[in-house]
């Protein structure tokens, strides 16, 4: 018997269609790009996107891409006011809430459509109450039996 049996029948066929989803931000990291710039990866859940999906947003540590990380941490509430300097751990982005506007990208081979996270909005109170409930109630509906083995 194989340890691993999985049904795999539909996987990979739905692909979240384009438009502003609400969002959490479930991580953040520093890295490098192809070209070695230095760059903040983003990732994301939709909070209310069908099927459910995660996305990244790059955003490259260059002089002339700065507007992209000012944009997105006014926009999680890590930068305020218009701010020249910021300065947050992964915990103070990680459970940000905000609007991510979402396009489709064609993969390398043309195969595949892939989600890209074009833009980040900060979200009204009301919006981020909203987000709030609705990735609370995500955490509550996951659980272990959901592991398809």
């Amino acid at each position: 018997m194989s340890e691993f049996e999985l049904n795999l029948e539909g996987a990979g066929n739905e692909v979240t269609a384009e438009g502003e989803y609400l969002a959490v931000c479930i991580n953040v990291e520093q890295g490098y790009s192809k070209n070695n710039n230095p760059m903040l990866t983003w990732r994301f859940t939709l909070l209310d996107a069908s099927p459910a999906a995660d996305v990244q947003l790059f955003t490259a540590l260059t002089p002339q891409a700065m507007w992209k990380v000012a944009e997105t941490t006014e926009a999680l509430g890590l930068r305020h006011n218009g701010e020249t300097k910021v300065s947050f751990d992964r915990d103070d982005a990680v459970g940000c809430y905000c609007t991510i506007a979402v396009t489709h990208r064609q993969g390398t081979q043309g195969d595949r459509v892939f989600l890209s996270a074009d833009s980040v909005f900060a979200l009204s109170p009301e919006r981020a109450s909203e987000a709030k409930t609705l990735w609370e109630a995500k955490n509550k509906s996951t659980t272990s039996s959901d592991i398809p083995f």
